[in-house]
Order: C-alpha cells, then structure tokens, then sequence
C-alpha cells in the first residue's frame, strides 16, 4: 500500500519551457543550499536537464495567504534517475511564495529547504 499524498506521474511537463512561462513571475528565484538562479536560468536548466522524473509524491501541504502573496510548504518523495541514468529517490521539503501578476497567482520564489538522496528506488 502507497503511503498517503498526492501523486504525480506523467511528467513530461517538467521539460515543457510554456507551462514554466505560464506558472513562474517575472521576478522567480530559485534558492537551494548553494544555487541561486534567476527566471530564465531556472527555465533553462529544467529544460536542458539529463536528469529525469518517473513519479512525484506531495506530502504535508500548507497553504497560507498573506493578502497578495501565498506561501505553499511541502515536502517530495521523487523517484528520479540522476544526470548519468542511475536511479535514486529524492526526499526534499520546499518553501515556494506565490504572488500576483495581472490577476493570476504565480510561483515568485521557490526555496529548496532539504534534500536527501538514497540509491535506488
């Protein structure tokens, strides 16, 4: 039995440069540990990445408004293949800040809180 969350399985989206176009403000950032990329950096490494997504699980969201802007907590498990092909599950909790742009909310920044990496799925 599959532990509680939400799923995500057809991810051919996560390489797709339009639906980054349509989800991220003018002003997104990218923050881990050690990267920092500005909007168009952050498309182009999605894009261009060797790495791969099979299946993505959402656990423990929270969604908080704060007038204009909104902030979505979270943490994935992502079974992933590395840059050389290898598999390996990722563990990682987010922090991402959502704002307003012509009426629509857009992901502003995204923070990269942890990450864990363990071989194989």
């Amino acid at each position: 039995m599959e532990p509680a969350g939400i799923y995500a399985t057809n991810l051919e989206f996560a390489t797709d440069r339009l639906l980054f176009d349509a989800i991220l403000a003018r002003d997104f950032t990218f923050r881990a540990e050690d990267e920092w990329y500005e909007r168009d950096a952050y498309i182009r490494e999605r894009v261009e990445s060797r790495e791969g997504v099979e299946a993505v699980r959402y656990e423990n969201l929270v969604l908080q408004f704060f007038g204009p802007i909104a902030v979505l907590t979270y943490r994935n498990v992502v079974k992933h293949t590395d840059m050389l092909g290898k598999p390996d599950t990722l563990r990682l909790s987010w922090a991402d800040v959502f704002v307003q742009e012509q009426g629509k909310w857009k992901i502003g920044g995204s923070h990269l809180i942890t990450l864990a990496v363990e071989e194989g799925h």
